[in-house]
């Protein structure tokens, strides 16, 4: 019977010749469907419509010669198996005998190690397999014997910042020649692997060159080696680290919760080495003689003047080689131990918990803009509009531009607060801006935008505006719906998106608003919540540009919580 050309379900079509009495040949990208039983079993779509029979020979120019062992005829998938020609007896040599190899390749002595104790767990190649040419660069593991596209890597590493990444494992230079420094061998650095493997299973392990082309093709058994013993069993094994401190959250893991306006010396915190036999070691982490082995990274330079304000950092613990060694989640290319925490600004007097929102105010084409200010505290019993002569720039800080459009400007202002309310008495409150001018306050688009703390996630401004109609009569109406339709957006982009202030102790997020108190030059007009897409009448005395301000309260029985305020660059129509 001659092939037949069948059309699937799927609208494919395949070619099939089940009676035919010879084997033949196919290129890999000839068939339709098939598995590489040596690789993760996982079924390929191929490029072609031939379905072979049991004995064909498949070639590929990356993978080598495969023989189809078995098709399944019902979803014309072929298994393929590796094949290679083998050594005949005369072709036994030397190496062979003292491998203990016997007729195949010196390299299926080669293993790829791999220790689960840890995860991602730890993979060794073969100290065997070196790389020769000053170009080589890494090498990349894959399960299998399929190194193409359609392969599955399983070798990666760890970067500085505790993320694991899959990929390619450095090479590293492995000795010297007669006092000669060698720059042109080299052999792989420990890497990992998040894939776990049995005994004898097969990888190829991949050389690549500095321009990213393959050099070598190395085929390995995997051996796990958790029941082997290790040459470091004599040493000390580390099982923990952590860090003790007062301040660490009794509810949040690997969380300090630290008072605002503190100073990273204030501190008290020690690092903690727990070792597998039970034994302890404690390092003073504010004691920078011992930062060299024990020590935090990321906090240098952390000063929080907003509550909830949160700061990502590392605790880092060094190992020493001679005595001690980790096979703990987070260890570092160098040996190094890191494990993440944060750090989270907490209240301490409700009525210091400040925050101070800066908008930028049109005042013509000759000034340009200038910032306005609000300051709110967690007390949320007062709306503050801050007088200009209160808030100056701090030393360090670059001046505003009020016509600087290309790029953001980072400033730090301190507010005198004694110069508001006299109870403060002799205290400052420094807070860090960005500011991004866009355009001028006359052209109607997007015209700034602001963040008013370094952990603020989005921009406050884009795409914001009130919308201003003259009706007659010294009245106008204002539109603020921003061209939403639903009620929980409004809020998140007007309300949420200002991050308004809220304790973390008891507070998941700031209070809904109930209503919101619009602020001209000389007039406040209150708007329940619930009509936020209507058009409200008002007494307008704002230009083209300049802002209407948007105080946020909450009606309550015992008064109103001053929650957050907004600005929104006033356009007319």
């Amino acid at each position: 019977m001659a092939e037949k050309v069948i059309t699937l379900t799927n609208g494919d079509k395949v070619i099939v010749d089940e009676d035919r009495k010879r084997s033949t040949s196919f290129n890999l990208d000839d068939l339709y469907r098939y598995r590489l039983v040596d690789d993760s079993s996982a079924v390929v779509e191929g490029a072609g419509e031939y379905v072979p029979n049991v004995g064909d020979m498949i070639w590929s120019f990356g993978i080598g010669l495969l023989r189809v062992s078995r098709v399944d005829y019902t979803n014309y998938v072929a298994d393929l198996v590796l094949w290679e020609l083998p050594k005949t007896a005369s072709e036994v040599g030397v190496e062979d005998v003292l491998l203990g190899v016997g007729p195949g390749y010196s390299s299926e002595s080669w293993r790829c190690l791999i220790d689960t104790r840890v995860f991602p767990y730890r993979l060794d190649i073969d100290s065997k397999l070196h790389s020769y040419g000053t170009d080589c660069k890494e090498v990349i593991v894959f399960r299998g014997i399929n190194t193409s596209e359609t392969g599955t890597v399983i070798s990666g590493m760890y970067q500085q910042g505790g993320e694991f990444i899959p990929g390619p494992i450095p090479l590293e230079l492995v000795k010297e020649t007669e006092g000669v420094t060698n720059i042109a061998e080299y052999a792989p650095v420990m890497g990992y692997t998040t894939t776990q493997l049995p005994d004898g299973e097969v990888v190829t392990v991949v050389t690549y060159n500095t321009d990213g082309a393959p050099t070598s093709y190395n085929k390995m058994l995997v051996m796990n080696t958790n029941i082997t013993r290790h040459p470091e069993d004599p040493l000390r094994r580390i099982t923990a680290i952590e860090i003790v401190s007062p301040w660490l959250s009794q509810t949040e893991p690997n969380t300090l919760e630290f008072p605002i306006n503190g100073t990273v010396s204030q501190l008290v915190m020690r690092g903690k080495v727990t070792y597998s036999n039970g034994d302890t070691a404690l390092f003073d982490l504010t004691d920078e003689a011992a930062n060299g082995k024990c020590k935090v990274l990321g906090l240098k330079y952390w000063s929080p003047t907003i509550t909830g304000a949160r700061q990502e950092f590392h605790l880092c613990y060094s190992p020493d080689p001679d005595e001690e060694y980790a096979y703990l989640q987070g260890v570092t290319a160098n040996g190094d131990v890191l494990i993440s925490y944060s750090i989270v600004a907490t209240p301490v007097d409700p009525a210091y918990s400040l925050k101070l929102y800066a908008f930028p105010v049109w005042k013509g084409a000759t000034v340009g803009y200038q910032l306005d200010y609000w300051l709110y505290d967690l007390n949320r019993a007062i709306a503050r509009h801050v007088p200009t002569g209160a808030v100056e720039l701090s030393e360090a800080s670059a001046a505003f531009d009020g016509h600087l459009y290309t790029t953001v400007q980072y400033i730090q202002v301190q507010v005198n607060l004694s110069a508001m309310d006299p109870s403060y008495g002799d205290h400052k409150h420094v807070q860090s801006l960005q500011i991004a001018l866009l355009r001028d306050g006359s052209i109607r688009q997007s015209n700034w935008r602001v963040k008013f703390s370094g952990n603020q996630p989005n921009w406050y401004g884009d795409t914001l505006e009130a919308a201003v109609h003259a009706i007659g009569s010294g009245l106008s109406t204002v539109n603020i719906a921003q061209g939403l339709t639903s009620q929980t957006d409004w809020l998140n982009k007007l309300y949420y998106n200002l991050s308004p202030l809220y304790d973390p102790q008891t507070e998941t997020q700031a209070p809904a608003p109930t209503h919101v108190l619009l602020t001209t030059k000389t007039r406040t007009y209150e708007i329940p919540v619930g009509q936020w897409s209507n058009d409200i009448t008002f007494i307008n005395d704002l230009g083209e540009g300049e802002v209407l301000f948007l105080r946020w309260i909450k009606r309550a029985a015992n008064g109103d919580l001053q929650l957050a305020a907004g600005g929104l660059p006033v356009h007319m129509f």
